[in-house]
């Protein structure tokens, strides 16, 4: 009698090909992973790059004039403090190709590409606002990049009073209080800060992992992470995040962009005590 053939695995064999399956899997997620976060830190530094460029647009045309990190009063054409920051500027939407919506609480956002986040802030996903008249969902840039305002900024964050050389009437915005830096103001531009990976629109040092850090609350990414939290123990609206493993993406006042690790972007003092790195932030020493 001739033997029947057998057709098919058996249990065992599956079990087998399916454990070497998962090993593979096992060993292939991590390295799955690492390139999808490298290409997300690509794509990071490529929009702080065009955030230069926008600021260079700016220079041309406001008379060496840096793009301002934020301004009190109201802007020609209507829309008010509420929007008065530096992704709210023409001339930067216009360098990003973005709408601009004018007098609404849109006008510092941008569209839901996404294209202008960076991809590894998980605040920026959220909220998202419809507009009815434009049609366009809007995303707050808020919770991705945030530009240097050490020494212009508001004495209430901080404690740091703005610079009078800094801080007076600047085109186009007009006879205002302008937070912000002319050419002339930043020493050494290739080496101090303009942008960085940010938790807020505006940074400082003392958000920069510093302890006490903004509003003497704490200030360091490796322990607020992607927090909202801007009460209590935890204040991240000033905050710098390393969220490129341990590194963040910045931009510096000449253009260039580069990736700087934690213990760059702070100093440690001779007790091992976090301290601000005066030479990134102090822009006009």
């Amino acid at each position: 009698m001739r033997a029947q053939r057998r057709v098919g695995f058996t249990l065992v064999e599956l079990l087998v090909v399916i454990g070497i399956i998962a090993v593979l899997i096992a060993l292939l997620l991590p390295s799955l992973t690492r390139a999808r976060e490298a290409a997300y830190k690509v794509q990071c530094m490529s929009n702080l790059r065009q955030f230069a460029n926008a600021n260079q647009m700016y220079l041309n045309e406001y008379r060496s004039w840096h793009m301002p990190a934020f301004w009190n009063g109201n802007y020609p054409g209507g829309y008010k403090l509420i929007n008065g920051y530096w992704s709210t500027l023409p001339t930067f939407r216009k360098a990003l190709s973005l709408p601009f919506p004018g007098n609404t609480i849109f006008s510092g956002y941008v569209t839901s590409d996404r294209k202008w986040f960076c991809p590894m802030a998980a605040r920026a996903l959220t909220p998202t606002l419809p507009d009815p008249l434009t049609t366009y969902t809007y995303l707050p840039l808020h919770y991705s990049y945030g530009m240097n305002v050490e020494g212009v900024d508001d004495p209430l964050w901080g404690g740091y009073p703005p610079n009078p050389r800094a801080t007076h009437a600047q085109p186009p915005l007009g006879p205002w209080t302008v937070h912000g830096y002319k050419s002339s103001h930043v020493r050494h531009p290739a080496e101090k800060l303009m942008w960085v990976d940010a938790q807020w629109i505006f940074v400082n040092i003392t958000g920069s992992g510093v302890f006490p850090g903004t509003r003497g609350a704490i200030s360091n990414y490796d322990i607020t992470k992607e927090s909202t939290a801007t009460t209590g123990p935890y204040q991240t609206a000033r905050e710098t995040v390393w969220r490129h493993r341990g590194y963040a993406n910045v931009c510096f006042f000449d253009g260039h962009a580069a990736s700087l690790r934690k213990d760059e972007i702070y100093s440690l003092d001779a007790a091992g005590n976090i301290i601000g790195n005066d030479k990134l932030w102090k822009v006009m020493d």
